[in-house]
């Protein structure tokens, strides 16, 4: 369950910087909606995993998103003098350590869903799927939100598969076993790149590494053609009314501008129409004076485009 994050319960936590904007979207399970593009793609892919021969990836969605520094940075080796620990970057509900880079008590809205990594291991698992949403402080536009969500993948191997003892990052990077986990990891994203848009050119760079992260929203743009990431967060019904559980449906824009009257002169033949639009950010409450400048430019975009008289 959720901690819910009231403007009360934020009001009296030492070193808050949580808006109550924020802390409208926790809780959402957008990643949990079966007709939600988010929950859409999530659930695609796990209809992949679930398709590997001889391994099984737990699921693990509902994950509280309120973690301590321990879990978010200190168990990722992510150093205190790191700048995505800073309250410029991310979200703290409380800050009892009262330092400036975060303490391991700290308490934050998680940036990435491996703060979850140590905590599942711990329980043993050894394949999983974390998938939650996550919140980092970032400029709002068409491709950058404050909230979005990730999907983690892990395996892990038997050690007498990948090589026991102790080894140096030489020795390691040359052993069979890191091959070993390295083609599984190549074979694996491939797969799932094929499962989600069909037969494309993949290309690999020589190097080394293991990383399984994936942006969640990131894939939805593509595949349902949405053009702005903060549509996702809209609860208008003519965003959400276009997709059905299980269905990849491309996105249909839509806009709000009405003809509200129509008229034709009856003797120099010139028609008339009167239109009512509407104007709305997906993320905040537009002020008069911003309506009016796109006002303005609107008429002076239809006049010279359009070549229409304006009245």
């Amino acid at each position: 369950m959720y901690l819910m994050l009231t403007a009360v319960s934020l009001a009296y936590r030492t070193g808050n910087n949580v808006t109550p904007y924020i802390a409208n979207l926790v809780g959402r399970d957008l990643h949990k909606t079966a007709d939600h593009p988010i929950g859409i793609i999530k659930q695609k892919i796990e209809d992949y995993f679930a398709t590997i021969d001889g391994v099984k990836f737990e699921i693990a969605d509902a994950m509280d998103p309120l973690v301590s520094a321990q879990q978010c940075f200190d168990d990722l080796l992510i150093p205190e003098d790191h700048p995505g620990r800073l309250p410029s970057d991310t979200y703290y509900v409380s800050r009892p350590g009262g330092r400036e880079a975060s303490s391991s008590e700290d308490l934050l809205l998680r940036t990435h869903t491996s703060a979850h990594q140590s905590t599942l291991m711990r329980k043993g698992y050894e394949a999983f799927l974390c998938t939650g949403d996550v919140y980092r402080r970032d400029e709002i536009d068409a491709s950058h939100f404050p909230a979005f969500h990730q999907m983690e993948g892990v395996r892990l191997f038997d050690p007498a598969l990948v090589g026991e003892g102790e080894m140096s990052r030489e020795e390691w990077l040359a052993s069979d076993g890191c091959k070993l986990v390295a083609d599984d990891l190549k074979r694996t994203l491939e797969g799932l790149c094929d499962a989600l848009f069909g037969p494309v050119e993949k290309r690999w760079i020589d190097e080394h590494g293991w990383a399984f992260g994936l942006g969640l929203e990131r894939l939805a743009m593509v595949l349902f053609e949405i053009p702005d990431i903060r549509l996702f967060w809209t609860g208008d019904e003519r965003f959400t009314s276009q997709f059905k559980a299980g269905q990849l449906t491309k996105f249909k824009p839509y806009s709000k501008i009405d003809l509200v009257d129509s008229f034709t002169h009856p003797k120099k033949g010139l028609t008339s129409h009167c239109y009512r639009i509407t104007y709305r950010s997906m993320d905040r409450s537009l002020t008069d004076e911003e309506i009016n400048g796109l006002q303005e430019e609107l008429r002076k975009q239809a006049a010279s485009t359009l070549s229409v008289e304006l009245r």
